[in-house]
């Protein structure tokens, strides 16, 4: 498990739920920063101390750091992940410390590059309530794109036993074109919704639950869900091409980031990497 930080208090928030997965996975946790040469040394010593602050919370978690001298700090980033393909990346989208480098900025990176599982921690993550087995928020939109962050969320609900709701945001357009089609409107708003909760709960040997949501923008639709029904974790990829209410876009998905009271685990579809 890899969390990059920046030195920053933004960025370090990343920390207490990449502490709480490598509890319940077992899993060293590997903390990776830049610096030029000169800044290497106080780099060092200010990520020292706040990841003294993680090992003294969980004493059981293996904590190493690793700076490394750089120039850029997305190239750097983005060519250490490429040497580790497999691990689960952990890091805060927003953050300005001793590279000044807008962490922002510097997740999309790793979003557009990366094709492994991220999970991302928003400036409005409230970081306490993230519990590994809680409750999954998982959107879809009817799309292929969207439905390639099933077998993710589907292995880590297997891992840590999460219960989970399949979503669907539909908007009052949508509603209006499905009237339009002489077509009953809760069979055709339930309808996928609840065909993929049915898929994903025998592949997981469980009930899931499932809801259509209303509401003119996607994004905060999904965010007012996570932050009313106690979500521990949003998962979702990072666009979608088609779809009844085009949910999964990635200005969508930045939105949830950014605005969710959880993390966010996503994912990019392959097929976009090949684009």
């Amino acid at each position: 498990m890899i969390v990059p930080l920046d030195g920053s208090a933004r960025s370090a928030r990343a920390l207490g739920p990449a502490v709480k997965a490598a509890t319940a996975l077992d899993s060293p946790l590997k903390v990776i920063s830049f610096a030029t040469e000169l800044s290497r040394a106080v780099v060092e010593s200010e990520l020292e101390e706040q990841l003294e602050a993680a090992r003294r919370e969980s004493p059981g978690v293996e904590c190493t750091l690793r700076v490394e001298t750089s120039e850029s700090v997305g190239q750097g980033l983005l060519a250490y992940l490429d040497s580790t393909p497999g691990a689960l990346v952990v890091m805060a989208t927003h953050g300005r410390g001793h590279s000044s480098a807008l962490f922002g900025s510097t997740a999309a990176e790793v979003v557009r590059h990366r094709s492994s599982p991220l999970l991302l921690v928003g400036p409005d993550c409230e970081t306490d309530r993230f519990e590994v087995g809680g409750l999954m928020l998982v959107p879809l939109d009817a799309s292929d794109h969207s439905e390639q962050i099933i077998p993710v969320a589907e292995a880590w609900a297997i891992v840590f036993g999460n219960p989970i709701e399949v979503v669907q945001v539909v908007s009052p357009e949508d509603s209006q074109l499905a009237a339009a089609a002489s077509v009953r409107e809760p069979i055709i708003e339930t309808d996928y919704v609840h065909r993929k909760a049915r898929e994903m709960g025998r592949a997981l040997d469980q009930e899931l639950e499932y809801e259509v949501l209303h509401g003119e923008h996607a994004g905060p639709t999904i965010v007012a869900r996570a932050r009313d029904y106690g979500a521990a974790l949003v998962a979702m990829t990072t666009h979608g091409a088609s779809g009844l209410s085009r949910l999964l876009h990635g200005s969508v998905t930045a939105d949830v980031v950014r605005h969710a009271p959880c993390p966010v685990l996503t994912v990019r579809p392959a097929s976009l990497h090949e684009e």
